[in-house]
């Protein structure tokens, strides 16, 4: 059993299919008693906003019932272990003082090695899958920021520089991956990041060494002005 107080999936009302895609997924949780679904109406408005507003109700609806910890989950969430593992690593997670959110999957940019089973982040996305410390948290009204970056990624100096997010930890390795879908039921943007096929195992240490997202920035310059050069040279 896992020592959660409550496990939550979010799951928009007509997404049949998803929800069924879930059960499928962790067969062990749905029955469990510590497990609830949270099914909101679609936004056609703003699905950003319907996001974020979802994962922030839950917040509100734990805090209201007194709960310690929970565990968010978006209907696309996978395991990349099997369910004793998974329950056997969040049991085990030596939790820091100044914790607020731990991902259990997620694409990281820059990190540092916290103990054995966790990296503090600088940055990454994803919030598909992760542990919430109820009263350690703070979600404000929806204000145009999606979900991951508000916890994330808070402002574009957490891209550049190595400065921890206070209380913002990752699960060492992941252990959650978003399924490969063609469209997001609540954003109308497909979301391939998180769906990525590659070794988290060997991303992850990269992570804590340098900055992901910065150095791909830089490799894409170089690249760019490489070809520049290149047809310049050719047709002079």
């Amino acid at each position: 059993m896992l020592n959660i107080d409550k496990v939550f999936c979010i799951n928009i009302k007509t997404s049949i299919e998803r929800k069924k895609q879930f059960e499928e997924n962790f067969p062990e949780l749905i029955n469990s008693p510590i497990f609830e679904w949270y099914h909101p109406e679609r936004d056609n408005e703003n699905p950003k906003r319907g996001c974020y507003n979802s994962h922030r109700n839950i917040w509100l609806l734990a805090k209201e019932r007194n709960y310690s910890n929970i565990i968010i989950f978006e209907d696309d969430s996978k395991l990349l272990v099997t369910w004793q593992k998974f329950v056997d690593t969040i049991n085990n997670i030596e939790y820091p003082d100044n914790w607020k959110l731990i991902q259990l999957g997620y694409l990281p940019f820059r990190t540092n090695v916290y103990n054995k089973t966790l990296v503090s982040i600088s940055s990454s996305i994803c919030a598909h899958s992760y542990i919430e410390n109820v009263n350690n948290v703070f979600i404000p009204e929806f204000n145009g920021l999606e979900i991951d970056k508000y916890f994330f990624i808070p402002d574009i100096s957490y891209f550049f520089l190595n400065k921890n997010l206070d209380g913002m930890y990752g699960i060492y390795p992941t252990m959650l991956v978003k399924q490969n879908s063609d469209k997001s039921t609540i954003s109308p943007y497909r979301n391939n990041l998180g769906t990525l096929e590659y070794d988290r195992d060997t991303l992850l240490k990269i992570s804590t060494s340098i900055n992901l997202y910065l150095f791909v920035g830089i490799m894409f310059i170089i690249f760019v002005t490489t070809l520049i050069i290149f047809i310049a040279y050719k047709f002079s």
